[in-house]
């Protein structure tokens, strides 16, 4: 797979309901507008905004 555009990945957080950590996630964390809380494993609402963007680094060969 060749990568022509690369666009930073949003980042979410919330706050777990039950032992009230924070914490942060991407979208592909999720299961069913659900993410689970790594503290306690408690299943917790998805929150819909972003609050960082994460850009990786091009690690990528590029074509000459």
């Amino acid at each position: 797979m060749k990568i022509i555009e690369r666009k930073p990945i949003p980042i979410y957080e919330t706050i777990c309901e039950e032992c009230k950590s924070r914490f942060q996630y991407k979208k592909i964390e999720l299961h069913w507008a659900h993410v689970t809380c790594p503290v306690c494993g408690m299943s917790n609402w998805a929150s819909t905004t972003p609050v960082a963007y994460e850009c990786e680094e091009e690690n990528d060969e590029k074509d000459i």
